[in-house]
């Protein structure tokens, strides 16, 4: 094992000498010439420091710059008024936005009346269909032929006498109450003789008179019943002539007043379409 290393590494050796001395001489190098010597750097000639030369201004240049300070200011003066067209147009969108609220509170008032007529006119048909409608135009209608007829009557009669001296219709009118209260006590009396009075026993003849009296006056009165104190107007006169005349200007009052709600009840029955 070691004969054959050394045969190995002696004949690498052989090889790498046989390599060597194959190889081709290196050229000699040419002989280099001696360089010349620098020469001196001359010295800068020194300045004597003057005025530096200002730019000759370009005219071109001078306008431009007032060209666009002037469309500067221009744009200035179109942004105020851009801002004041722009506060006019906000004052008058607020306008508009009030005047808008506005209607719409008128619209609102319109529908809340619109809605009140439509009750109403429901009201007066449901007034104009009832039975109350018919009875209060046909007793409107018998106040006015009764009116009519009774003012033709009071026109009619002939001149009417003074009254007594010291008498006025007021004293007619308390004694008629008087008489009237007087019925009422007379009527409340018991009825002669009285309940459980003996049959044999004789009745006074009197007082019986006196109980007749009283039923006969009771009779002749009844009309008192509804009879009612006489109105101011009628109390007030001085003679029959006064009382005629006064009694005359009532019943026109009465016919006048019967006469409108006549109207009135025909108008309502016209707007409910009867």
């Amino acid at each position: 094992m070691s004969r054959t290393s050394w045969l190995i590494g002696l004949l690498l050796l052989i090889a790498v000498l046989l390599v060597t001395g194959c190889a081709p001489k290196p050229a000699p190098l040419p002989a280099q010439s001696p360089s010349p010597a620098p020469a001196p750097v001359p010295m800068p000639t020194p300045i004597t420091p003057g005025p530096v030369p200002m730019p000759t201004p370009v005219s071109n240049g001078s306008e431009s710059c007032a060209e666009i300070e002037a469309k500067v200011r221009q744009l200035e003066t179109e942004n105020q008024q851009l801002k004041a067209e722009n506060l006019e147009l906000r004052s008058r969108v607020a306008a508009l936005t009030t005047e808008n609220q506005r209607f719409e509170a008128e619209n609102q008032q319109l529908n809340n009346d619109i809605a009140g007529l439509t009750s109403v006119l429901q009201n007066v048909r449901s007034v104009v269909i009832s039975s109350s409608y018919t009875s209060t135009l046909g007793e409107l209608s018998k106040i006015l032929n009764n009116t009519s007829q009774l003012s033709t009557f009071i026109t009619g009669l002939p001149h009417l006498p003074p009254l007594p001296a010291a008498l006025s219709f007021a004293d007619i009118n308390n004694a008629v109450m008087d008489a009237r209260t007087l019925r009422q006590l007379l009527a409340g009396l018991p009825d002669l003789p009285p309940p459980g009075w003996p049959p044999f026993l004789p009745f006074p003849a009197a007082l019986l008179e006196l109980d007749s009296q009283r039923q006969t006056f009771i009779a002749m009165t009844e009309w008192m019943d509804n009879l009612q104190d006489l109105p101011t107007f009628l109390q007030s006169a001085q003679n029959l002539e006064q009382f005629r005349r006064n009694i005359e200007g009532y019943l026109q009052d009465v016919q006048s007043t019967t006469s409108i709600a006549n109207d009135i009840l025909q108008q309502l029955g016209s707007i409910a379409g009867r």
